[in-house]
């Protein structure tokens, strides 16, 4: 969600320069979204989320990094009523550090945002308390994902180096399917969000 943001926000940008014959200026897109602004910066390996940064990046647009605190966007969301959204000088101006140099402004944090290679938090229960504990897992892929190859392609290559062998002929039928199931609980680890954890920790945390 917040990258089809970010990528419509790029969209409308590039259209209103153009409207307005500003096109040489620059141009900013806000999110407060950590994950999104880390993979504008790393680049995933998932097509569709790259798909949409690379149009950010081809429309000139330089996305930045805003603490959710500081995002009057936000505010709409918060309960505020009408007369405080009147009355609210970033609804209208913007935040303040917009008033200074571009060095001065927010910063992607830096710890803990390594989303890339990260799961960001393991939820674990002891069967004799019933406790949460929240860790953070690096995890490096088995089998790497290559977007240039077909499906079938794909799971041959990993079925080869499951077997150890680079004979494409050696593989059986059994074979394509166990590393299909490989495959897919292998990119369903890796993109464990934090909202999934949020709701097994709701699920798992006693009421008590």
């Amino acid at each position: 969600m917040e990258v089809m943001g970010i990528w419509l926000a790029a969209k409308i940008a590039s259209f209103v320069a153009k409207e307005l014959k500003m096109e040489s200026c620059k141009k900013f897109v806000w999110t407060d979204s950590q994950i999104s602004t880390f993979w504008y910066k790393k680049w995933p390996k998932n097509v569709f989320v790259t798909n949409r940064l690379k149009a950010v990046l081809e429309s000139n647009v330089e996305l930045l990094f805003v603490p959710g605190k500081l995002n009057p966007a936000d505010l709409g969301t918060r309960g505020v009523s009408f007369d405080e959204l009147k009355s609210s000088k970033s609804w209208w101006h913007g935040p303040d550090f917009l008033q200074q140099e571009e060095h001065l402004w927010p910063k992607l944090p830096h710890g803990g945002v390594d989303i890339q290679q990260t799961i960001n938090a393991l939820v674990s229960v002891n069967k004799t308390k019933t406790t949460i504990t929240l860790q953070n897992i690096e995890i490096e892929r088995e089998y790497e994902i290559d977007t240039n190859l077909s499906w079938i392609d794909l799971k041959k290559h990993a079925a080869m180096k499951m077997k150890n062998t680079s004979n494409e002929n050696e593989l059986t039928v059994e074979d394509l399917i166990k590393v299909e199931i490989i495959l897919i609980k292998q990119e369903q680890q890796f993109y464990v969000t934090p909202q999934i954890t949020f709701i097994l920790i709701k699920i798992l945390t006693p009421l008590y």
